[in-house]
């Protein structure tokens, strides 16, 4: 089988690591060869893929007569590579594909939805209206990242009988190991060891609720427990103008550290002894994964696919409330760290059972082999 994916680029965002994740899977397990169609130049990049099944092609597209003029090149493109599939990620790439049906493209297009409850700006609100119109009769299936997206798009007019519903994939088994509790220690005698450690990560955007993260975490100082807050993620430094002034005025400058882009999550994450997302907004939020992955436990706010993700092995609280995350947060620190770690374990369990990347491999080959038997029906 020849898949074809086209996407906005190859990023760090989350649903550019997933397609690697996947090509990786799909190529592997099941000789999938593949090309994907960066529409945005290399250089704004930073993850390549090593696969001799999966050849990457980086476009140059930068203004909107760009995007328009790259569907001559994508249309030779498969024309050349003659797939069976053509999967497009994205709102703009999904858009795209109608002109490659224009451009009597004859293999079945496959559309991915990642967003759920984010919030729309004017323009993409108005590209999300084209693709409600144009999910009629574009795509042969779309694949949404989860139950929350799916409900949001069939609101926007997106077409129902086409929506199947396949989750994120991660490779956990290489990199977690379910982690042991020491004796249960009592909340006087843990004040006077290290800081519980409470880690966040993302990059630095409103979506990502670092002003509730920063207030609930000042409530939880301000009722005397130890902990300390790691974030991660781009343009989180000390460099930045309003995170580093939001923390003075909170008086937490030493305790909070801030490291920017980090290369190896696994280190980040085994420092930790809790997880938190304090997002407004989210697609499907594979940080949650990854964390829970390792076995450590979080608080999260009821942003995309979270709930769905966590159960009932973490916290989950409603998003934008900086009160109840701060209380979900005292919780967790207060708890017995067997009793945390409990939740941790379970908690790694269960994404790896669910969101193992050789499942959700299986899932994608499946739907491509449906659209592939309905073409040649």
């Amino acid at each position: 089988m020849k898949v074809f994916h086209i996407i906005n680029g190859l990023g760090i965002g989350g649903a550019e690591k997933f397609l690697l994740r996947l090509s990786d899977e799909l190529s592997d397990s099941f000789g999938v060869e593949q090309m994907i169609i960066s529409l945005q130049p290399e250089k704004v990049n930073g993850l390549n893929l090593e696969n001799k099944n999966v050849r990457i092609v980086y476009l140059n597209v930068r203004t909107n007569l760009q995007f328009l003029l790259s569907a001559r090149i994508i249309r030779r493109l498969v024309t050349e590579f003659n797939p069976d599939v053509v999967q497009t990620w994205l709102y703009k790439s999904d858009m795209l594909s109608f002109f490659l049906k224009f451009l009597k493209i004859e293999a079945p297009v496959i559309w991915n939805i990642r967003c759920s409850n984010a919030p729309l700006s004017p323009q993409t609100r108005m590209l999300v209206k084209l693709c409600a119109l144009l999910s009629k009769f574009v795509p042969t299936t779309i694949i949404m990242c989860g139950s929350k997206a799916k409900a949001v798009h069939i609101k926007y007019g997106y077409v129902l009988k086409k929506m199947v519903v396949i989750n994120n994939g991660y490779r956990f088994a290489s990199v977690c190991k379910l982690r042991s509790a020491d004796v249960p220690l009592s909340l006087d005698e843990r004040q006077c060891l290290l800081p519980v450690l409470i880690g966040a990560a993302g990059r630095f955007d409103k979506a990502k609720g670092y002003d509730i993260l920063l207030h609930a975490f000042e409530k939880v100082i301000a009722k005397g427990r130890n902990a300390k807050l790691i974030i991660v993620g781009s343009n989180c430094t000390y460099d930045n103008p309003w995170l580093s002034k939001h923390i003075e005025q909170l008086g937490l400058r030493d305790r909070v550290e801030l490291h920017g882009e980090v290369g190896d999550m696994s280190e980040f994450f085994k420092r930790l002894d809790i997880f938190c997302l304090s997002s407004i907004s989210e697609g499907f939020p594979n940080v949650l994964c990854e964390a829970m992955g390792f076995g450590i436990p979080v608080v999260t706010t009821d942003a995309g696919e979270a709930e769905a993700i966590v159960g009932n092995t973490g916290f989950i609280v409603p998003i934008a409330n900086e009160t109840l995350l701060s209380n979900a947060l005292l919780k967790m620190v207060d708890l017995p760290k067997d009793q945390r770690q409990d939740l941790g374990n379970r908690g790694a369990l269960k994404v790896r059972r669910k969101f193992d990347i050789a499942k959700i491999g299986e899932e994608y080959f499946e739907t491509y082999q449906r659209a592939q038997k309905n073409r040649n029906a």
